[in-house]
């Protein structure tokens, strides 16, 4: 990540499930096995089309020890940058995306872009709509975030429109170095955000879990926070000098010159 970059995900004051970049990021569910045709997309056009390989795992033992077992990671991230750093070519990150069954995959884009989306669809569907859209996010679907710039924020779930708010709180600069605490979960359900106050701590994460709704869960800036006000100098008032000494008024007279004899 450059130095531009980086000053852009410290400045972003908008984000959109729907829309990824910078450190937004969507997670979601996979339980059918097979080859799953992935369709990605920036500003809603196909970008590049791919294939998402979900390995079904025995039952026997749990889905994670047995995914371990046989080579398969139960979890999935897809990096977007690589089709941003290379446009139409396949990236050897993209050639080979295979995950287990009752697992999940993680779509984020890189820092200093945005419009990503992804489409994944059935095995053999793909005249079918897609079972997963990130434009509108459905049960069991995340959305997840890490916001920097201090202010008030409006939460709104642009499906039904349902808001909450959020406030990132200013750093408070001290001789102790500051750790970010775990991320703030929030629940999204057909009543709307739970809870509908949020309060974040500097660079702290939000996760949104989607439940029995469908979203598109979008965070916008309302109110800046740029911190106290400087102080204002202490300007001691110097007081005036001492009077000087004062001497008793009198008038000057010139002498008379002296008389000379004779005169």
């Amino acid at each position: 990540m450059n130095l531009i970059s980086k000053l852009g995900v410290l400045t972003q004051t908008n984000y959109d499930s729907g829309s990824l970049g910078g450190l937004a990021s969507v997670v979601h569910p996979v339980t059918e096995a097979g080859q799953h045709p992935l369709t990605i997309l920036q500003t809603d056009k196909a970008v590049q089309s791919l294939v998402l390989t979900v390995q079904s795992i025995p039952k026997d033992t749990g889905a994670v020890k047995d995914a371990a077992a046989a080579n398969v990671p139960a979890a999935l991230q897809i990096d977007l940058s690589a089709i941003v750093n290379a446009p139409g070519q396949l990236s050897a990150k993209l050639s080979e995306l295979v995950v287990a069954a009752s697992g999940y995959t993680m779509f984020h884009a890189p820092a200093g872009t945005s419009g990503f989306a992804a489409q994944l669809h059935a095995s053999g569907a793909t005249d079918q709509p897609p079972v997963f859209d990130s434009r509108q996010l459905g049960n069991g679907d995340i959305f997840a975030t890490t916001m920097f710039r201090p202010g008030r924020y409006t939460v709104t779930n642009k499906v039904n429109n349902a808001q909450a708010q959020l406030r990132v709180s200013y750093p408070v600069i001290s001789s102790t170095p500051y750790s970010p605490p775990e991320a703030f979960e929030v629940q999204l359900d057909q009543n709307g955000f739970q809870p509908n106050d949020i309060q974040l701590k500097p660079a702290q994460g939000i996760v949104f879990h989607i439940s029995n709704t469908l979203a598109r869960i979008t965070i916008d800036l309302v109110e800046p926070d740029d911190g106290p006000p400087p102080a204002q100098a202490q300007v001691q008032a110097i007081p005036p000098p001492p009077p000087g000494r004062i001497l008793p008024d009198f008038t000057w007279v010139k002498p008379e010159s002296p008389k000379t004899p004779g005169s």
